[in-house]
């Protein structure tokens, strides 16, 4: 088997595995938990954080696609996602 295919297949699996993990951890908060600020960040920031970096480091990695994330605005004040919206995005 071509390397490349095990490598593609092994961070598919660690992928999923870690999109799954964050999944279940934004189903057990309550929708209150979205709006308690840890420090100067909202759970909504680290969830759209998160979100961000995957797709962006295979599109690097295997497509030599230059990073055009916004990463000020996933930390930026007052973010604010329902528990419906994280979980949307958290599945995506």
């Amino acid at each position: 088997m071509d390397i490349s295919i095990l490598l593609i297949d092994s961070m598919l699996e660690k992928c999923i595995s870690e999109k799954n993990g964050v999944y279940q951890a934004i189903k057990q908060l309550s929708e209150e938990d979205y709006g308690i600020q840890l420090q100067r960040v909202t759970i909504a920031n680290l969830i759209s954080h998160i979100k961000g970096p995957v797709p962006q480091r295979f599109e690097t990695v295997f497509f030599n696609v230059a990073d055009k994330r916004d990463r000020d605005k996933e930390f930026e004040r007052g973010l604010h996602l329902s528990k419906k919206e994280a979980l949307t995005l958290a599945n995506i």
